[in-house]
């Protein structure tokens, strides 16, 4: 939490904290914020998993209202997430109880439909209200078919097995153009619990879908120790996290609008994340060449 663990990546600190417990127990909820209100910063980083996907997932919108309420009586800044859009939220009156609205990032700029287009714009008013307030994305089973793929399902970012790499490192790129301040992924290890991950991983009609990490067994790699195997998606996820801070640092140095324009070349729409290696690397070039030129640093 401190970033003070002897960690490989020095200084690495978690950046999320979800309360484990009966979103309802408000005792409970105040312990956990009272703890986290004695360190500095940590409290910032607790929230609420208020509901998944309502009316889905075994939660209302009623459900929203009863656990949001809880968590604010608990501490009235404890944050509340849920899994949805502001039209769905405005809509079902739970926008002000809110603090994180996650959208699936298909319905931030859908092929077609009600979402069709960037509908970044209309979560202007829920972030003006309060300062607490954030957009975050996620991606779903949308990326790649939910029960059978089709055209919908192409192109969009994805953290599946058989999915390009740039697609695979794509989501950082959206989370930089429509602002959005966190992301979303709701499971690393969740092939474990039916086999061996290393022989499938299909889940949730995708392969990989909430699988990150390979189990390194010594009986897998040898030696005696157990330790996490990365995958190649989550190194993707990892230079697409470099590729969002090159952007960021671009606009915080003064040229917003290149990265914008840069980012919006290279992935007009949500729907379209697969430009090719070639075209992204010479972006992430022409990006760092801008920084080290806003810098005045001499370039090669």
């Amino acid at each position: 939490m401190d970033g003070t663990a002897p960690t490989r990546l020095a200084g690495a600190r978690l950046t999320a904290v979800e309360y484990l417990g009966d979103p309802q127990d408000v005792a409970n909820m105040a312990r956990w914020a009272a703890r986290y209100r004695t360190r500095p910063g940590w409290f910032e980083r607790l929230f609420q998993y208020t509901c998944d996907e309502p009316p889905y997932q075994g939660c209302s919108f009623a459900d929203v209202l009863t656990r949001a309420r809880a968590a604010k009586a608990a501490d009235p800044e404890l944050r509340t997430l849920v899994t949805t859009t502001i039209q769905q939220a405005d809509a079902n009156g739970i926008s002000g109880v809110l603090d994180l609205v996650v959208p699936v990032v298909n319905f931030m700029d859908d092929k077609s439909g009600t979402y069709a287009g960037n509908q970044r714009a209309r979560y202007d008013a829920f972030l003006d209200a309060d300062p607490l307030n954030e957009v975050w994305l996620y991606q779903s089973c949308m990326s790649h078919g939910c029960g059978g793929s089709s055209a919908y399902d192409t192109g969009w970012p994805s953290y599946m097995i058989d999915a390009s790499a740039v697609r695979n490192r794509a989501m950082q790129w959206l989370d930089f153009k429509y602002q959005a301040t966190g992301e979303l992924y709701w499971d690393t290890t969740y092939a474990y619990l039916s086999g061996d991950a290393w022989t499938s991983q299909w889940e949730f009609d995708g392969n990989g879908d909430g699988t990150l990490f390979y189990p390194g067994t010594p009986a897998k790699i040898g030696g005696s120790t157990h330790v996490p195997v990365a995958s190649i998606r989550l190194k993707m996820i990892r230079e697409g996290m470099e590729d969002y801070e090159y952007l960021s640092l671009l606009s915080r140095l003064g040229d917003p609008g290149l990265a914008a324009a840069i980012v919006g070349d290279l992935f007009p729409t949500a729907s379209a994340t697969d430009p090719g290696v070639a075209r992204l690397m010479a972006a992430r070039e022409r990006i760092a060449r801008r920084i080290l030129e806003l810098r005045g640093v001499p370039l090669p």
